[in-house]
């Protein structure tokens, strides 16, 4: 999990009895995402030392900064890492995040990649919340959520807006 993980995650490893110490702590980048490089050489870790890998949280909304986790990206590498022989759960923190995918609308005409998804902005079709536009990165990542295996929301933080 991210170096900006919320703290229940420590809490969760204490309670399932594989301990604080077995979280592999990714740091983050200058943006406060995931260093997705770090990621690649941890999993290398485990796959030559054949360490099981339970899974990769990918959080959508750090309490501090706000930050969103590149799940395009956590998801190819989980794919190349398939290919190798190791498998793991991607688990999204939408506590604060995963809501915001109710307000982006599906092109129905466009078959391609998430990453070359285009906005359409109109009465019918938008991806404007409270008069404010959700960053190209962060509507990137909502439309993977499909290929996640879970998401936690949390309606107590932007579900009620």
């Amino acid at each position: 999990c991210p170096g900006s993980r919320h703290y229940s995650w420590d809490k969760g490893a204490n309670i399932l009895g594989i301990g604080r110490r077995n979280l592999i702590k990714v740091p983050v980048d200058r943006n406060c995402r995931m260093d997705t490089d770090f990621l690649k050489n941890e999993l290398e870790k485990c796959l030559e030392n054949r360490w099981p890998v339970i899974g990769v949280t990918v959080v959508f909304g750090t309490t501090q900064e706000g930050a969103v986790d590149d799940l395009e990206k956590i998801l190819e590498i989980r794919k190349d890492f398939a290919e190798k022989g190791l498998t793991f759960y991607i688990h999204i923190d939408g506590a604060w995040g995963g809501y915001f995918a109710t307000v982006i609308q599906p092109n129905p005409s466009y078959k391609g990649s998430a990453s070359m998804v285009t906005r359409r902005v109109s009465s019918q079709c938008s991806t404007m919340f409270n008069e404010s536009q959700l960053s190209t990165h962060f509507e990137k990542q909502l439309r993977c959520l499909k290929n996640a295996n879970s998401i936690t929301l949390d309606p107590h933080k932007s579900g009620f807006c």
